[in-house]
């Protein structure tokens, strides 16, 4: 398994090395060409992320998870970026630093429709995080998204690595509205997902283990299974005030496929739950040519 992730991890750099996402810990992806108006400028982004709760393909943690994330970003105009972003969980008992992420990777348009990238993340939880997808330490992904007038399809491939490795893959179809001279863009999105998830089989054996001092090895049947897992709506709104950039993501997911989960307390079929959450991001880009002299 290790020698397949470090495979597919090379693959998706040396794919880049020849052609455009900011995939940062929430995803606020870069936008096509002519549409961020630093799109031809290298520049370094300084910024503030809150999200109403931790929600990955539809699941979630029993209590609300709510992060606070201050990160920085370099954008290179040729279309590379690097991120390092740190989260902090704002949990029932106490809060705490919860997360630090490192992400990197690279974007490029071909001609007037296409958009296309790779990214990697590397993630380092907090040992008793509650964040649902805590179990999981890399990730590595290609993407790519026809432009067009009407509706703008994307279709991405994720894997994500931890104590078994996961694939995931998304369809999105969303819109693109242009109002207030460029500077306002939002983005109505339906968005579908397949994929395995080993996990969130981790995910309730680190929660037996940290709340019941219990060791299992597996909770839920068949995690590896690719099979639908969730849908999403949303409508990222972006607007662009000089070197300010705003970002407000409302979604509601509707997780898919609930898991028979056997614990020691013993078994049950979960009630997957809709959920709906916010995520707010406020960003202050400086271009390269005033911080480097």
């Amino acid at each position: 398994m290790k020698k397949c992730w470090i495979g597919f991890f090379i693959m998706m750099l040396g794919a880049g090395m020849g052609h455009a996402q900011n995939s940062g810990l929430y995803h606020l992806h870069k936008e096509f060409e002519n549409e961020d108006p630093m799109d031809d400028v290298t520049h370094l982004d300084l910024g503030v992320n809150s999200v109403t709760n931790n929600v990955y393909l539809g699941r979630k943690d029993g209590s609300r998870v709510p992060y606070l994330t201050a990160y920085i970003s370099y954008y290179n105009r040729r279309g590379f970026y690097f991120d390092i972003a740190e989260s902090y969980a704002f949990t029932k008992k106490t809060g705490h630093f919860d997360l630090t992420t490192l992400s990197g990777g690279y974007d490029h348009t071909y001609g007037t429709n296409i958009l296309a990238g790779v990214h990697a993340e590397k993630y380092i939880y907090y040992k008793n995080s509650p964040a649902v997808r805590s179990a999981i330490t890399e990730n590595a992904g290609i993407y790519c998204q026809y432009r067009n007038d009407l509706i703008e399809p994307t279709l991405a491939f994720d894997i994500n690595n931890g104590a078994t490795q996961d694939i995931v893959i998304k369809a999105t179809l969303d819109h693109h509205f242009q109002l207030a001279d460029k500077k306002l863009n939002i983005y109505p999105a339906f968005s579908f997902y397949m994929g395995t998830l080993h996990y969130y089989d981790q995910y309730f054996i680190n929660r037996t283990l940290r709340n019941d001092n219990i060791v299992i090895n597996s909770a839920i049947e068949t995690p590896g299974k690719i099979k639908p897992v969730a849908l999403e709506l949303s409508a990222k709104t972006i607007l662009y005030a000089g070197k300010w950039m705003f970002t407000v993501i409302p979604t509601y997911a509707l997780p898919l496929g609930a898991s028979k989960v056997t614990l020691p307390s013993g078994g049950y079929t979960e009630k997957l739950k809709n959920t709906f959450f916010i995520e707010l991001d406020a960003c202050f880009r400086r271009p390269r040519s005033q911080f480097i002299k």
